[in-house]
């Protein structure tokens, strides 16, 4: 009776410890700091000669990661990361922390010296897909290249870098996240690809270096803020592939002197060009229907505004609030109106009694 007591208790004791082993996320590890085969073998055999069941458990608990090492916005697999291709770690990849999700690599983190760098494209086995945060205020990158194997620069990838100075994205990535090199104080030169779709909101905002900017054809969504504070921008360049441009996307250029709005864009929104106060000329392409008085407000030194005739919303519509007008010359004393005979520009600026020439 005793010994079937004994029995009885030791499989009670073995469930419930069996019950127990937590069930984290994987983060998967360069293969250089992961333990190696033999080691786990050897723990596993010393487990089982003490206690089968409930040694094997205690195992699989704790060869898991901290919750705490995963990125807070990921949503991780809780089983076994898949199997990576039979792909050689491109140089510096010892340099990253990674996830996998959908048998692609994100870098999370990097831990490397600095200086020049190339943004791998594989990492044990894995194609890197995406960044995550990767460099977020990291003073010692100046100089990055991204590969064509990352389709996405996350929110903040690298927010906050102020000795990065070039960047050099290759044909292929798609989307470049919000903040993404916002305060980036020392940009001075970014290559974008005809890959690139979407720039987000406050992704170039405050990199005061950066001189000319180049969007490419292809890209059709800029957001809102996106070169806002780029102090030093004197040349840009739209495309015609461009379908929506955020208000504030230019606010506070303060350097820039001309600039052509594609037909593609349908609204020129409140707040764009505010406080570019060395703009002088801006010109509407025919195909843009809405155009809003205060998206050059502030802009003082601004002498010349086309408006084409496909323009039928003249917006003049102030920030005190309804009924509320804006009249032009309070925000531009100098500007005069290229416009057409019967349009709505040309109606505005005889009632409001600004200068103007038919086109």
């Amino acid at each position: 009776m005793k010994r079937l007591l004994t029995v009885f208790l030791t499989l009670a004791l073995a469930g419930a410890l069996g019950g127990c082993g937590a069930n984290y996320p994987t983060i998967v590890m360069p293969q250089s700091s992961a333990p190696s085969s033999a080691a786990r073998e050897d723990t596993a055999e010393d487990e089982d000669a003490k206690k089968p069941e409930a040694g094997a458990d205690r195992e699989e608990s704790a060869s898991r990661p901290e919750r705490s090492s995963e990125p807070e916005s990921s949503s991780e697999p809780e089983s076994a990361a898949p199997e990576p291709a039979a792909v050689e770690n491109s140089p510096g990849a010892e340099d990253y922390r990674y996830f996998v999700k959908d048998s692609a690599a994100t870098l999370f983190e990097y831990h490397g010296d600095g200086g020049e760098i190339t943004v791998p494209a594989y990492i044990d086995g894995y194609q890197v897909a995406a960044l995550y945060e990767t460099f977020q205020d990291n003073d010692n990158v100046t100089s990055v290249t991204i590969p064509g194997t990352i389709s996405t620069i996350s929110d903040d990838a690298f927010s906050g870098c102020t000795s990065l100075t070039s960047i050099t994205i290759s044909e292929g990535v798609e989307k470049i996240g919000s903040a993404a090199f916002q305060n980036c104080t020392g940009l001075a030169e970014v290559s974008i690809p005809g890959s690139v779709t979407s720039i987000g909101s406050y992704a170039f905002d405050g990199c005061t270096a950066l001189t000319a900017l180049t969007i490419p054809e292809g890209v059709s969504h800029i957001g809102n803020s996106t070169f806002a504070d780029c102090t030093a921008l004197a040349e840009l360049t739209l495309p015609d592939t461009l379908t929506l441009l955020g208000d504030t996307a230019f606010t506070g250029c303060e350097s820039l002197t001309s600039v052509t709005i594609p037909g593609s864009i349908q609204t020129v929104e409140a707040g764009l060009f505010t406080g570019c106060s060395s703009l002088q000329s801006l010109t509407l392409e025919e195909g843009v229907s809405e155009f809003s008085v205060r998206a050059v407000w502030g802009c003082k030194n601004l002498v010349s505004l086309t408006i084409p005739k496909s323009v039928t919303k003249f917006d003049t519509s102030g920030a005190a609030g309804p009924g509320a007008e804006v009249n032009l010359l309070t925000g531009c004393p100098n500007v005069e109106l290229s416009c057409y005979e019967g349009s709505e520009a040309a109606l505005y600026a005889e009632e409001y009694g600004i200068p103007f020439h038919l086109l």
